[in-house]
């Protein structure tokens, strides 16, 4: 090294030394102590080998046309080809490290905490959470967003047909959520129960088409992280048969209500699913008085299912033979 030089490796935030550029992330950047001759970035990446921009180098490409071409790039032009890529590294970052569990009971869907989510102070909630997230993402202007046209995006709630809720594949735990359904043996599925569900909306400028992305599931289900239509999200629709559960049916154990998937269901699924409660860190099946009682926050509510006695191809009102005295958990045990 020549006499009167240093090297320092400092790490430099590339989004700070662009004054509000586009943010490209964190390195170590090389630069000497000692005044030389200002490289052009563009021209040093093509001619120089393992080129490392100084401090003003950085500076001076900002304000370069190349420079300002990217930073002041209009991401309101998004396509669903990008939002679709942007849903699904969001999901991929939250995913990772415990940064977001899905939790029930931990808080509402509001904006205050999509924001807590992106700054990383928020770490449980429910499916809106992601949700909003995104759309905060996508909205916000750039450095720190994409600058889309909030009008571009919405929440969009899923509630199956009827409003009914609907089921939905479920492989492993997406975001630390296990599956809901247990099949009639009593062994985990890979299948979740929903209510709703919600996913963000948005709008091609140009097509005006409309594309729902889930940062929730991206891709692990086998999807790509979006759908075309809202009902693509489901693996059997929900049905709420009128008969209800007789007293005493299930002796002590608690079943809330059943209800029976479609006529379009496939045959893995097709059938009626009581919905139970079982320990919240534990296998066993909840009484009446533990579901009821004052321990009633140590259950959560699951369903089993497809009990399906006979298959029927006729009105989705039919119940599947369901006999109100039958105990169809009799001797069934969680695994």
């Amino acid at each position: 090294m020549p006499n009167g030089w240093s090297i320092t490796l400092t790490p430099k935030s590339i989004a700070a030394l662009t004054a509000g550029g586009l943010v490209l992330g964190y390195g170590i950047w090389k630069y000497c102590t000692r005044t030389r001759p200002r490289r052009d970035v563009y021209t040093s990446l093509g001619t120089v080998r393992d080129f490392r921009p100084t401090t003003e180098e950085v500076v001076a490409w900002a304000r370069s046309p190349g420079g300002r071409t990217v930073n002041e790039f209009d991401f309101g032009a998004l396509t669903a080809t990008e939002v679709r890529a942007i849903s699904n590294r969001l999901h991929t970052v939250i995913a990772g490290g415990g940064i977001w569990v899905w939790d029930g009971a931990a808080g509402s869907g509001s904006t205050d905490n999509a924001r807590g989510l992106l700054d990383g102070t928020f770490h449980r909630g429910q499916c809106e959470v992601p949700a909003r997230a995104l759309m905060l993402l996508l909205t916000t202007p750039t450095p720190y967003g994409f600058g889309l046209d909030p009008s571009a995006v919405q929440i969009a709630t899923y509630s199956g047909a009827g409003s009914r809720g609907f089921i939905a594949a479920h492989a492993g735990a997406p975001l630390g959520l296990a599956p809901n359904i247990y099949d009639a043996g009593g062994h985990p599925s890979n299948y979740y129960s929903w209510g709703n569900h919600k996913v963000v909306a948005f709008t091609d400028p140009v097509s005006h088409a409309v594309t729902y992305f889930d940062p929730s599931y991206a891709t692990t289900q086998g999807g790509n992280g979006s759908y075309a239509a809202l009902a693509n999200m489901v693996a059997a629709q929900t049905v709420i048969p009128n008969p209800a559960p007789a007293m005493d049916q299930f002796g002590t154990l608690f079943v809330e209500s059943f209800s029976m998937t479609d006529d379009a269901a496939p045959p893995a699924l097709k059938g009626f699913y009581l919905t139970c409660a079982k320990q919240k860190n534990g296998l066993a099946l909840a009484t009446t008085a533990d579901a009821t009682g004052p321990n009633a926050g140590n259950f959560e509510f699951i369903e089993i299912g497809p009990f399906n006695p006979s298959p029927h191809t006729g009105a989705v009102a039919n119940n599947f033979n369901y006999d109100p005295n039958v105990n169809y958990l009799h001797g069934l045990v969680l695994h």
